[in-house]
């Protein structure tokens, strides 16, 4: 073989270029390998496997390449030694399977092969540590779980969106440490559940998000040493809530219109610094601490729409701190907000107690004023918009139920009045009354009085009605207490309720009540007889007489119970009951003797309306053949007759 001479020159460029280019599109090597591997993912195939597959089909083949350039290299005999052992081991570095220490994994609309995944639980699945994923524009409804320390990057909050598959899980929960989100509007489905949950999760970033409609947008439990910046937490329950979390940082974010609180922290969460937020028109309270925790760093706090106090010096921050609710006694010392005006008073509430309060109970109210000159010298309260009040301090027991929203302002010498500041006072609906039997108990012989007596219990009011009755139905009383006497022998239950100042009644309570013969002599039973059946049009009187019923005991004296079955009741031999509507209604007659033995009959009542004369002749004369139809028939049967009587002649 012909000598080759190389210059350095081009050693350089001619052979490397043609050693590289040789070696790139050789099918077996890791070069190749990768350029296959950078243009499709091979699927959802996790790294470890495809590695795998690539040294069981191509090892052979990267061996013999090897061994190739080995020969050439020998060739190569006017080159020094250095030069040949630096080209070898370049061939080794090449043909050495690389692993990349971050990847990134794509995931969108469709998945491959555009996007290497079309849901982002598949791509953390195949993600490794510390790889990046990123989601492009699109919705995604998935509940997520991350476990792995990764980089999960959107497209924009306003274009691309995780909502929560199932209303019974977290949007998304971190279990890992160095996780970050970033670039996502995130719903939760439901709204009881959390957006973004970080469960014992540490050195985590939730960065640039819109986060929304969650139990908690976003909620720490024991995690520590977190940012969470540059979101906007709007229209949830909490916004952001740290339980047993510590050292995370909270700065830059829009924290609007959450229900309950802004930021609530609990009394096992310390060392939190939460400063440059803007807590707007959150309906229940901007922030809660209970713990011990920072509102401001490095001289600045934060924006509170309720801040309610001046700038005399200009320099934008308030002049005296923002006391943060909670029993951690914090404040933010460098507050920002709508400043008051040097010359106007401010009004302050001091209690309305209680709260809230039943109905008709007595609500004290009390508040002052402030003015940096001069005397306050008005006050005014106000329930949405209608007046109350125009003392500092004062009660009342009119409020109607429900949520007031209770306004106070105060006017100072100047003649210049306060804002007004609010307060919600909720005034419960009437409480149902409870009603209690005292007596009666056990049993009692026939003929002995019973005593009858209850009494009821209105938390916001007074009792103003009773009612009593019973199953028999042979006791009915709207007294407190009563007595009865000759009630049959019979084994009862007795109900009793009350009713309030507002015609509320209780639930009813109940006794029972048996009424034993008397058997001081001997006795027999009464013998019952309701007559019947009777009939009757509706809202007519029908007379009903039991003067049929008999005792044997001829002495004794009767008594007679009427049951007519539309809830009425009556007392007497003969008696007269007019019914509403028409029916058919079943009529029951008890006779008792003065031993308190009885017997029962039943009849029934039925019930029509009034027809005139001639409909009931109509009534009447319905299916009862005219004259023209029965000669018709009989001229017919005779017909029949005399044919059978002409065929028989013949001979048929």
């Amino acid at each position: 073989m012909k000598k080759m001479a190389f210059s350095k020159k081009r050693l350089k460029k001619g052979f490397s270029l043609h050693f590289l280019k040789n070696l790139s599109t050789c099918p077996g090597s890791v070069v190749a390998y990768h350029a296959s591997l950078s243009s499709s993912r091979l699927g959802s195939e996790s790294r470890p496997g495809r590695y795998f597959n690539f040294f069981k089909n191509s090892s052979k083949k990267t061996i013999n390449h090897i061994l190739g350039y080995i020969k050439m290299i020998k060739t190569m005999k006017n080159l020094p030694i250095t030069v040949i052992l630096i080209l070898f081991l370049s061939i080794l570095t090449i043909t050495s399977p690389k692993i990349d220490a971050q990847e990134t994994l794509t995931v969108g609309p469709g998945g491959p092969p555009i996007y290497d995944f079309s849901k982002i639980t598949d791509a953390i699945i195949s993600a490794n540590e510390s790889d990046i994923i990123h989601v492009y524009s699109g919705n995604y409804t998935e509940n997520i779980v991350i476990n792995k320390s990764i980089t999960l990057n959107g497209d924009g909050s306003a274009n691309t969106i995780i909502v929560s598959a199932y209303n019974n899980k977290n949007t998304i929960e971190v279990t890992a440490n160095y996780t970050n989100i970033s670039g996502f509007t995130i719903r939760n489905l439901g709204g009881s559940y959390a957006c973004v949950q970080l469960n014992s999760a540490n050195f985590c970033q939730i960065l640039n998000n819109h986060i929304e409609n969650g139990e908690n947008s976003v909620y720490l439990i024991n995690s520590n040493n977190n940012i969470i910046r540059d979101n906007t937490v709007e229209n949830n329950k909490n916004g952001i809530y740290l339980w047993t979390s510590n050292n995370n940082t909270i700065s830059s974010n829009n924290i609007h219109k959450n229900d309950i609180y802004g930021v609530f922290i609990s009394s096992s969460s310390s060392e939190n610094t939460i400063y440059i937020n803007d807590f707007s028109n959150n309906f229940g309270s901007n922030s809660r601490d209970d713990g011990d925790n920072n509102w401001d760093y490095d001289f600045q706090g934060n924006y509170w729409d309720d801040y309610n106090d001046y700038d005399v010096n200009k320099d934008g921050i308030g002049d005296n701190p923002y006391l943060i609710a909670g029993s951690g006694g914090n404040q933010d010392n460098y507050p920002l907000g709508d400043f008051l005006n040097l010359s106007q008073p401010v009004a302050y509430i001091d209690f309305i107690s209680p709260n809230p309060s039943p109905k008709g109970q007595t609500i004290s109210f009390s508040g002052h004023g402030t003015t940096p000159i001069g005397l306050i010298v008005a006050w005014e309260w106000k329930s949405d918009n209608i007046g109350l009040s125009c003392s500092a301090s004062f009660s009342t027991s009119s409020l109607s139920p429900g949520a007031h929203s209770i306004s106070f302002r105060v006017k100072d010498n100047k003649e210049i009045w306060s804002e007004k500041v609010y307060k919600t006072l909720v005034v419960n609906p009437n409480q149902k009354p409870s009603a209690y039997i005292i007596k009666p108990t056990g049993s009692a012989e026939y003929g002995t009085p019973v005593n009858f007596s209850g009494y009821g219990i209105d938390s916001d009011g007074e009792i103003k009605g009773y009612m009593w009755h019973s199953i028999p139905n042979f006791i009915s009383s709207t007294d407190a207490s009563f007595i009865l006497t000759n009630l049959p022998v019979e084994n009862y239950t007795i109900y009793f309720k009350v009713k309030d100042d507002e015609d509320q009644w209780s639930t009813e309570v109940s006794t029972t009540l048996s009424i034993l013969p008397n058997t001081t002599q001997p006795n027999d039973p009464p013998i019952a007889n309701a007559k019947g059946p009777y009939s009757g049009i509706v809202n007519q009187n029908i007379t009903f007489n039991g003067s049929l019923s008999f005792d044997p005991n001829i002495e004794d004296a009767l008594f007679y119970h009427w049951d007519f079955g539309d809830g009425a009741t009556g007392e007497g031999v003969i008696i007269e009951h007019m019914y509403n509507t028409i029916g058919n209604y079943s009529v029951e007659l008890t006779v008792t003797d003065e031993h308190g033995l009885n017997s029962k009959n039943s009849t029934y009542a039925n019930v029509s309306l009034e027809t005139n004369g001639k409909d009931k002749d109509q009534e009447e004369n319905k299916g009862i053949p005219g004259f023209e139809i029965t000669i018709l028939i009989i001229s017919i049967s005779l017909i029949v007759i005399l044919r059978k009587i002409n065929n028989k002649k013949i001979g048929f």
